[in-house]
């Protein structure tokens, strides 16, 4: 394994002699919810304006193509990466950047919200893994998009960039940065869910009387 994740052959050994049934019951889960990410893959949602660009084909004439994207995103697989179900209760759920592994605790499990989650975390990695300005056009692309869904979506992030609240999230799990935070109300809206269900942390007071733009 690279730092790109598996090949189709570790895969496929993984999948066929290694994973147990719930481990690959939650990988087929991944693929479920792929379509959520597509602007995290830079294939569409609220990318979609900023990766267009124009072609002269002659002089006068134009037309309009969607940009190339770097090979992690243009070829991402989610066969790259392992699901693990774990016997852990101290742990709800973890991306392992390192292994390229998604974990779930067995009580969690079947709690989509919590994989989404998770799922947040393993788009990210893939993102680390390019020139930073894409994470920016996908940042201004999510903010554009809630900007337009989210009453005082301005006054949430300041909220949540507050460095006291961000060191205290970082001990209990991890970073999770704005990016993180916008996606994770995409995610909300999207699924159904009350805005801060993605993010988790008991976010759900932090949200309290937000509302959606009708």
């Amino acid at each position: 394994m690279d730092k790109y994740g598996m090949s189709d052959e570790e895969f496929l050994d993984w999948y066929q002699n290694q994973a147990t049934t719930r481990d690959k019951e939650l990988h087929d889960r991944l693929y479920d919810f792929g379509d959520l990410f597509d602007d995290m893959l830079f294939e569409g949602g609220c990318i979609q304006e900023l990766i267009k660009c124009e072609i002269a084909v002659k002089k006068h004439e134009w037309i309009e193509q969607r940009i190339e994207s770097p090979d992690e995103l243009e070829y991402f697989s989610y066969n790259a990466y392992k699901t693990e179900i774990i016997d852990d209760t101290n742990n709800i759920a973890f991306f392992n950047c390192l292994d390229k592994v998604l974990c779930i605790s067995a009580e969690h499990m079947n709690e989509d919200y919590i994989l989404l989650h998770e799922m947040i975390h393993l788009h990210e990695d893939v993102l680390n893994c390019i020139p930073t300005f894409y994470r920016d056009s996908l940042l201004w692309a999510l903010y554009s998009s809630l900007k337009k869904k989210v009453h005082n979506l301005d006054q949430l992030i300041s909220a949540h960039a507050m460095v006291a609240g961000g060191q205290i999230v970082y001990s209990m799990g991890g970073t999770h940065d704005i990016l993180f935070f916008l996606k994770s109300i995409d995610l909300d809206i999207r699924m159904g869910y009350s805005l801060g269900t993605v993010f988790g942390y008991d976010s759900a007071n932090f949200f309290k009387g937000i509302e959606l733009v009708k």
